[in-house]
């Protein structure tokens, strides 16, 4: 099970830093890892060159690459979630389709539009929202998205 939320760092003795990273405790093993802008940058591996990025999505990444902060950190808990919601609202994956081309319509998520949708907006697969084509865009996910708390996953 993985554990989400942001945690200060501790020093050798176990005592505080002061410096806050939005991170990721896996139960499995035992381990702590800061994620997110957070996170350490690493150069994306393409598909073709048997990684897991597309050319597009390594683009964006790349795009972001000096917002990632590894060593730096953050002075509060409440940055350091909103910093992890900032780089989830980065990499949102827009899918459009029309209504003819899917057999799965939903109402659209914004509060009072009643059109339905085959279209979505990903954010990493934990927040998936269905929005009409006026809607499918950065600025009405980020009023969708809660701020990032505490959470857990497999």
């Amino acid at each position: 099970m993985n554990f989400y939320q942001a945690r200060e760092l501790k020093d050798e003795n176990d005592n505080g830093t002061g410096i806050w990273h939005y991170t990721c405790y896996n139960d499995n093993q035992k381990t702590t890892y800061p994620i997110g802008y957070c996170a350490k940058w690493e150069k994306p591996i393409l598909i073709e060159d048997g990684g897991t990025w597309t050319k597009k999505e390594a683009e964006r990444y790349i795009t972001n690459k000096d917002k990632y902060h590894n060593k730096k950190g953050h002075t509060s808990s409440e940055e350091a979630g909103e910093c992890y919601r900032n780089h989830l609202l980065d990499k949102i994956k827009f899918y459009r389709k029309s209504l003819e081309e899917s057999d799965t319509h939903h109402k659209c998520r914004v509060e009072g539009c009643n059109k339905m949708t085959a279209s979505m907006a990903n954010l990493d697969s934990y927040h998936i929202y269905n929005l009409c084509e006026k809607h499918l865009n950065r600025e009405e996910v980020d009023k969708l998205l809660p701020k990032a708390h505490e959470s857990f996953g497999s």
